[in-house]
Order: structure tokens, then sequence, then C-alpha cells
């Protein structure tokens, strides 16, 4: 006989409790499919969605549905968003081919999100991506170990294929 699956309906405002280790626990708050909310807030015992209320954000990234359904992470309560947390982070992206730095902006026309963007605009942001929930338990502990952010554009913009894409647009 087939297991049923627990289907996981994620509403504005959900709190989870996400054990990053052994008895450590980090907290993130989902906002939006494309975007969720992660705390600074650590705790070796759970706490509840009411004592994270008016938290700012630690870091905001989009996260795979299934994160939220992995054995580590617990819907612990639905709390109000604050506006600032609401705000989508500016990311970027590197054309793997081209090596040209792109901004992912949605604040002009929809069909055009992608504008070009300098290597200054993109060493301290991060690149767009989708995490799933190893990855974001790893950020979580490197967060809580006070280590560097290792994803944003200083740490991952391959220097030498944009060399090549700016000499390119020279030409």
């Amino acid at each position: 006989m087939l297991e049923k699956r627990k289907v996981l309906r994620l509403k504005k405002g959900d709190v989870f409790r996400w054990q990053i280790a052994d008895g450590l626990y980090g907290y993130a708050q989902y906002i939006e499919p494309t975007l969720t909310v992660f705390f600074s807030k650590y705790s070796t015992g759970p706490l509840e969605a009411k004592d994270l209320i008016d938290l700012p954000a630690a870091f905001k990234l989009c996260v795979y549905k299934s994160a939220f359904k992995d054995e580590n992470s617990e819907k612990i309560g639905n709390i109000a968003v604050l506006a600032e947390n609401g705000v989508k982070p500016t990311t970027f992206k590197q054309d793997i081919i081209s090596g040209g730095l792109f901004i992912y902006d949605e604040s002009g026309h929809p069909n055009n999100i992608w504008r070009p963007a300098s290597y200054e605009e993109c060493k301290n942001i991060e690149t767009t991506s989708i995490w799933e929930f190893g990855h974001v338990r790893r950020r979580l502990l490197e967060l809580y170990d006070k280590k560097p952010n290792r994803w944003t554009g200083e740490h991952v913009i391959d220097k030498e294929k944009l060399a090549k894409y700016l000499e390119q647009q020279k030409q």
C-alpha cells in the first residue's frame, strides 16, 4: 500500500523552526513562493512564533517548497510580516557563456527584469538561486558561527570570464 504524503499549504507569515545542528534551531518566515526570511535568532530549545515578532531579517532567499517538508523543519505558527521583510532582495547572475553580470530587478517592465550590471554593483549581493534545505542549513550555521557569507559576488564571480566579456563589449 502506498504511503500518503502530507500536503503542506504555505501561507504568508508561516513561521518555521529548522533544526540546523544537534540541539540548535534556526527560524524562518515564509513570505511568498519567491521569498523566505531567515532570522539571526537561534535557540537550544524550541521557541514559539510569538517570540519572533518584530525581528529583522538576517537574510532573505528563495527556497524550494520541499525544504519546508524536511524532517528537520517544523511549522510553529503564523505571525504578521514586517513591511521591510516583505521586500525582495536584489540578486545577480553571471552568464555562464558570456561572463556578463546581470541584476534581477522586478521594478521595471515585467518582460525585462534582468539588467546589465558592473562588478561593483554585484560584489556585495547574492547570486540568484533557489535553495534546498541542506544549503540553507549550512548558511544558518555559518551565520551562527559568524563566518562571512560566501554567496556574495566577490566570492563567486568568475573575474576572468568577466574581463573577457568587458573586453568584447569595448569592440
